[in-house]
Formats: structure tokens, C-alpha cells, sequence
């Protein structure tokens, strides 16, 4: 009875304590945007993951709109292997995603955010919130679009750029773009900033892309990005090489594909820029905002255009980066996403002694993602560890061009003809779109009986010796001198017991009384030279 009322309360400390550890967290993505203008908002619940209720953010509603985008688990589990024994650590968590648009200009509170949680509430802010107004206006339509706005680790998707502006009224609209030659708008596109190139992210070539949009031909409407100048002499034409400076940096002027669409029942000039991007990591990525800043035609009067200024921002968009379902998914998954992977897997000896320690490697390669390629825990395998024994601790790892190598020390525990077993590894293979399970080849292994010279303790004594475990035996016993086949020899080694004793005192005296009569021997022949 003591006994159970012991277990209650320590399951009752256990939830006491992981209840304390719940905890709330909000992020925003950016702390000044425009009216129009939406950021992701964050919120995440650490502690809990099964049973959380969607989060409250009717704080928002007065200046803001709200909308969740996503939901998913964050919680994960480790297994760590130390002197054979195996320890799991679990974190719990839920992540929720949201889309926040204000609609008020002004400075806002970003919370706060209530979670209810265990039957108990959690409170958390974000910091504040700059919301700036632009005018608004159906003449310059300035957007980012992605597609899919979701995707998986290796798979590729697209940003476009994309700005609308209205077209002249018929006839001119036929023949004359809303853009003057002499007055290109600017546009400011965080996208197109010379950047050092990210790892994770394969991304187009900007200055091969760029250099192809510039517009060298004058008269043609164009815009001018970002701070890109140039110092051409011949640029700027007659007018820098007459009363100009000829070397004072000018705009360069980018001319972007254009074609004529129909938006809400009006005539649009489209001006477009369409990327290719592949992650190699799950993430988020946030592309914008676009600036278009300038004048415009609007109309024509008398024989003369008419332009009005506009101002006006295209939101940033959000691409997230996700790992694989979780439905579905097996034990030997090892974070690969990608397609055709490849498992190869091989020891560096194929003889050897039971116990002897051996290098096992394993290659995974393939078109998969490197960045969240770890090594499988092969002691879970437990057909592999019925000959062998696996130190999943010691694992090294070295990086591939197209994939990683793992190298493991395994011991054989049994003599005999063996055979490592397949290590099976699973990946996710983004072409179709489901799990995929690999196996090796096995190994053929000749583990020989060790020569027992020494008698082992009834249980062996283990010890961890510079990261590898050393197996220590009984200090080895004597044993009989064997001279030929017959057996032992039965002769004794000593001299007979039977001799008379003056003949063993003289025989132990026998070299002492030699020594002395050699050391004696110039003294006597110095006193002879002398009588």
C-alpha cells in the first residue's frame, strides 16, 4: 500500500514539474510595415503539444486581421546510447502560424496572446508594431507571389514580381506604355540586393539576371532599382558630355518583360520578373517587400500626358520550408528528402577475432538534402546487434558532395561464419511523394575463436577506455612446461639429494676460493721479487 501511494506522488511531481515547464512564446516578423502590408506572427507553445487549444488573439481585432495559417507539432525525441544503456529525451511542443494584416496606422500593441493550456491560461507579447499608411489607389498594384507558398526540403518553387500599372485611355494605350521615358520609376527590391550567396538556399544567378533586363537604348520606358549605378561616359548621352558631368554616377535603367492584362474590368501594363529557388533546409523564408516609388501617365489632355506621383509597397511573402508528414513515417527515417537515394554500407576486415574491434562504414548519397542527414541509431535495429555490438556513441560523420558518410565501431560477440545484417535507412522521396526504405547489402564475416590463454572472471569486468569499452580478464595462471609430446618430463632439473655433504661444501666454496687466489695472486709475486 506504502508502495503505490509512493507512486502516486511521484506521477503526481512528475506532471507538477512539467507543468511549470509550459511556457509561451510570440514572434513577429518584422516591427514596421504598411497599411496592406502583412508579417507572420508566431506563436509557440513549449511544454504541451496534444490537447493545446488554439491560441486567442482577439486582441488584434481592433486594428488588425488574423488569420492561422498552420499548425503543427514541434515536438521531437532523442536516443542516446551510453554504455549499453539507452536513454530517451523527449521535448514537447505546437507551433502556431499566423498571418497578421493591419488595417490602422499607427503604433499597436502586438498582444497580448492567450493560450489555455491544462486548464490553465498563458499570457505573452510581442514587443510593438509600426504600421505606416500608403495611399489608396487602383493606378500602380505592386505584389510578390510565390508558388507553392509550401515545400518540402529540395523541391523546387518560384517568386515572381509583379507590378500592374493601369493603362492609358484608348487609342494611346495601343501604342504607348504608362511609364515616360524621360522619368523611370524606382523600384526598391530587398530581392535583387547584391548579397552573399546563402548555402541553403539554391538561388538564380542575380548579376547574369540583371544584366540581362539593363536597357541600353534610350527612349525606352524602363525603371531604375534599387542603388545601382553607373559611371558610363556615354550613358547619360549629349546632355552629360555638354554641361553635365559626364563621370557622376547614374541610374542604371532596367527594362522588365511587359505584357497587357485585364484586372477588375480595366486595362493593365504587367511588368514581371519570375526566380527559381531550391531549399536544402527546413525553414522560413521571407521574400520582399517590393517599393515602387515615381510617376505614372494617367491620361492625356490637350496633346499632353498627364502623370500622377504613387507610392506604393508590395507586401513580403513567406515560403516555409517543411519537413515530411508524420503520418506514415518509420522508425529508420533519417531526415533525407530528396529522390534516388543510394545505401552502401562495408567493413574494413573480413577476418578476425571474436571481440576484435572493426570499422563499419555507411554511405548515403543521392539527390537529398545533406543539411538534416543524420546518423541512423543501428542498437534500435535489433537484428544487427544478435552477432554484433554497435557503439551508436562513437559515430563520426563526413560530408559528401552528394551525401554523407557514417563510420561506426561494431565487435563480433560469437565465433563462427557471420553475416552483418542489411541496415535498413528511409528517406522521403519527394518525387513520389511518400517514405522509402532502403536496405544494404550484408556482409560476410569469418570471426575466429580468441586463443584462451587466460581464464576470464565469472563476469567480465567492462571499462571505458578513451571512448571505447575495453574488456579486462583474470590475471593468466601458470602452467605446466611441455618439452615433447609424451607429456611433461619426469626427471627432476636439480642435482641428486644423494651426494655426501663435503662434497656440497666444497662444491659451494669451491669458486669463492678460486676468486680470492686470483685477486691474491700479484701480491704473492711482488713479495717474491722482493726477497
Amino acid at each position: 500500500m506504502n508502495r503505490r501511494c509512493f507512486s502516486v506522488l511521484v506521477l503526481f511531481a512528475a506532471l507538477s514539474a512539467h507543468a511549470a515547464d509550459v511556457s509561451l512564446q510570440v514572434k513577429a516578423e518584422a516591427s514596421r510595415v504598411y497599411i496592406g502590408e502583412s508579417l507572420g506572427l508566431t506563436v509557440s507553445v513549449n511544454g504541451a503539444d496534444r490537447g493545446v487549444e488554439e491560441p486567442d488573439l482577439s486582441a488584434f481585432r481592433e486594428w488588425a486581421d488574423t488569420a492561422l495559417e498552420n499548425s503543427q507539432s514541434s515536438s521531437h525525441s532523442s536516443t542516446v546510447i551510453i554504455n549499453g544503456n539507452i536513454k530517451r529525451e523527449v521535448f514537447e511542443g505546437r507551433v502556431f502560424f499566423y498571418r497578421l494584416t493591419p488595417r490602422k496606422a499607427g503604433r499597436f500593441r502586438l498582444g497580448p496572446v492567450h493560450a489555455r493550456i491544462g486548464g490553465k491560461t498563458y499570457s505573452q507579447t510581442a514587443g510593438f508594431l509600426e504600421v505606416v499608411g500608403v495611399e489608396t489607389q487602383d493606378v500602380v498594384i505592386a505584389s510578390i507571389l510565390v508558388s507553392p507558398a509550401t515545400v518540402l526540403v529540395e523541391e523546387p518553387f518560384s517568386v515572381t514580381l509583379q507590378i500592374d500599372i493601369r493603362d492609358l485611355p484608348e487609342p494611346y494605350a495601343a501604342e504607348n506604355e504608362p511609364i515616360h521615358p524621360d522619368a523611370p520609376p524606382h523600384l526598391q527590391i530587398a530581392l535583387l540586393d547584391a548579397r552573399r550567396p546563402d548555402p541553403e538556399l539554391t538561388e538564380p544567378n542575380y548579376e547574369q539576371v540583371l544584366q540581362g533586363l539593363v536597357e541600353q537604348r534610350r527612349g525606352q520606358p524602363s525603371f531604375t532599382l534599387n542603388n545601382y549605378q553607373t559611371r558610363d561616359i556615354m550613358g547619360g548621352g549629349f546632355d552629360s558630355l555638354f554641361g553635365g558631368d559626364p563621370f557622376r554616377p547614374r541610374p542604371i535603367r532596367f527594362r522588365f518583360p511587359s505584357s497587357r492584362v485585364r484586372r477588375d474590368g480595366k486595362s493593365y501594363r504587367r511588368y514581371s520578373l519570375k526566380l527559381d529557388y531550391t531549399a536544402h533546409k527546413e525553414t522560413e523564408l521571407n521574400f520582399g517587400p517590393l517599393t515602387f516609388k515615381g510617376s505614372v501617365m494617367t491620361g492625356v489632355r490637350n496633346r499632353q500626358a498627364e502623370s500622377r506621383e504613387i507610392y506604393t509597397i508590395a507586401p513580403a511573402v513567406t515560403v516555409k520550408v517543411v519537413p515530411p508528414p508524420e503520418e506514415g513515417r518509420p522508425a529508420s527515417f533519417i531526415g533525407a528528402v530528396g529522390r534516388g537515394m543510394k545505401a552502401a554500407a562495408s567493413l574494413d576486415a573480413s577476418v578476425c577475432k571474436v571481440g576484435d574491434p572493426l570499422s563499419l562504414t555507411l554511405e548515403v548519397t543521392g539527390e537529398i538534402s545533406i543539411a538534416n542527414l543524420r546518423p541512423p541509431v543501428l542498437n534500435v535495429q535489433t537484428n544487427l546487434t544478435r552477432d554484433f555490438r554497435i557503439y551508436d556513441q562513437n559515430v563520426k560523420t563526413d560530408t559528401l558532395p552528394n551525401g554523407k558518410r557514417f563510420t561506426y565501431r561494431v565487435r563480433p560477440i560469437r565465433a563462427g561464419t557471420l553475416e552483418f545484417p542489411p541496415i535498413e535507412v528511409a528517406y522521403y522521396d519527394s518525387a513520389k511523394r511518400a517514405y522509402t526504405s532502403l536496405f544494404t547489402e550484408p556482409i560476410p564475416v569469418q570471426a575466429q575463436a580468441t586463443a584462451q590463454i587466460a581464464a576470464a572472471l565469472p563476469e567480465d569486468d567492462m571499462r571505458e577506455d578513451a571512448g571505447e569499452v575495453v574488456q579486462v580478464n583474470a590475471a593468466p595462471k601458470g602452467s605446466g612446461i611441455t618439452l615433447a609430446p609424451e607429456g611433461v618430463e619426469t626427471r627432476s632439473l636439480f642435482v641428486p639429494v644423494g651426494l655426501p655433504v663435503a662434497v656440497l661444501w666444497l662444491l659451494a666454496f669451491a669458486a669463492p676460493l678460486l676468486a680470492l687466489l686470483v685477486w691474491l695472486a700479484p701480491v704473492f709475486s711482488r713479495a717474491a721479487a722482493a726477497l
